[in-house]
């Protein structure tokens, strides 16, 4: 974790949330998870859009980050559906490619609340999670 985001960590509290993180690369999850859950959140972690579309409508978080690219259902795709059953849940899509297609769809609130791009340094997580979950 670098300073900057140690700067901006938060508060723990006992029950903060849940936020749902869905990428197909166990590496990208598992950094992801280390970030949020410095932040008092707990994690859920899914690889793909169906196994996450599965869990989100049991466990009902209150933050959703995917990535775009995953085998099966895209995070574009996954980011709509959770918006048909909730549109009030924030997302937060994470990308490396089709940046045009990716900010149209986010002016246009679309999809998603935030997109950040590849490589993801930690603060813009955690500055991310405060806009869309502590105002």
């Amino acid at each position: 974790m670098d300073q900057k985001s140690r700067n901006l960590k938060l508060a723990p509290s006992e029950n903060r949330g849940k936020v749902l993180i869905v990428d197909d690369d166990d590496d990208v999850v598992e950094l992801l998870s280390e970030i949020v859950s410095t932040q008092g959140y707990q994690t859920e972690t899914a690889f793909n859009g169906d196994e996450a579309l599965e869990m989100f409508q049991k466990s009902k978080p209150n933050l959703v980050i995917t990535d775009v690219l995953m085998p099966g259902i895209s995070g574009i795709d996954l980011a709509k559906k959770l918006k048909e059953i909730d549109s009030s849940i924030p997302v937060i899509l994470i990308s490396g490619k089709y940046l045009n297609l990716i900010e149209d769809l986010i002016n246009r609130k679309i999809i998603a609340d935030q997109v950040l791009y590849k490589p993801i340094a930690s603060s813009d997580i955690i500055e991310s999670m405060g806009l869309l979950l502590e105002n």
